[in-house]
């Protein structure tokens, strides 16, 4: 019996404009009817040495992006990118960084050590799926993040080209897995998917990311452990509608789950959903 399914997809890759192909196992009856998946393998704590350089990020940071350049980086060119220092010493920097075409509250954190790491984070209490940046969203394929992007720039600005790029959810440290689980609805109807959570693995965090499509504001939130009840498949809908009268339009862009509504932005009849698991399995 196969007790597994194995998905390749190609995703664009942060190091140059080449893609690559990220294979990973995702478990019969995960999901079903999905668009698509992009997941990581594995989330790896980054071999930091636990002194008061990097304790903070234990504190403060939730899922991040990190790699070491394994040599001394010039933090002078580093602080060019930053759009605010938040602590600085002559050994690292610790800032935020804007992303271009989002709002400044998507700004990435970014720790820069010059003996060669670079972390980029969100913070703890801000959800998984704020990752997803939908302007990357093009051909039912998610082509980058908002870890990646920040990560880039600084990267850019050093003059390096990161390799092993490691994903890492500080806040839930037991956590070695991830999954983002995509749908979309252009026009008016609807178009679902089926999740089940396997009693089996441990989730740390259910999260969620909505918009109405091109231009449009993203919504991201957590979810509840009883909305997503481990061994049941659970409905995930992306919905849209519009209604004209007279040269007049309204428009709903909705995401609900087990027919309950989570998210319903009224700027288009475009529906992108995603939702983010953190988990661990074995």
């Amino acid at each position: 019996m196969v007790n597994r399914l194995t998905r390749i997809l190609a995703i664009g890759c942060i190091t140059s404009v080449c893609l690559f192909l990220i294979v990973f196992f995702l478990p019969q009856g995960f999901s079903r009817g999905i668009e698509e998946s992009v997941g990581d393998p594995f989330l790896a704590r980054p071999a930091l040495a636990a002194d008061d350089n990097t304790t903070f990020l234990d504190q403060e940071s939730g899922m991040s992006l990190y790699f070491n350049a394994a040599q001394t980086l010039d933090l002078a060119k580093a602080k060019e990118v930053y759009k605010t220092i938040e602590s600085e010493t002559s050994t690292y920097l610790i800032g935020s960084i804007s992303l271009p075409g989002l709002p400044e509250t998507d700004d990435v954190h970014c720790w820069v050590q010059k003996d060669g790491w670079v972390v980029v984070y969100y913070l703890k209490e801000e959800p998984v799926s704020k990752i997803v940046d939908w302007i990357y969203y093009t051909g039912g394929q998610l082509n980058n993040d908002k870890l990646k992007e920040g990560l880039e720039q600084i990267c850019t600005a050093l003059g390096l080209t990161p390799s092993n790029a490691t994903y890492y959810d500080f806040q839930y440290p037991y956590a070695n897995k991830w999954m983002l689980i995509i749908e979309s609805q252009t026009g008016d109807g609807a178009d679902s998917f089926n999740l089940q959570v396997p009693s089996a693995f441990l989730v740390y965090e259910r999260s969620w990311s909505h918009r109405a499509g091109t231009g449009t504001a993203t919504n991201c939130g957590s979810l509840a452990q009883t909305q997503l009840v481990p061994d049941v498949f659970h409905k995930i809908v992306a919905s849209a509608s519009s209604s004209c009268d007279w040269g007049s339009c309204t428009y709903s862009s909705g995401l609900s789950i087990d027919g309950a509504v989570i998210d319903t932005i009224g700027s288009k009849n475009t529906s992108e959903i995603a939702i983010a698991l953190i988990y661990r399995e074995g």
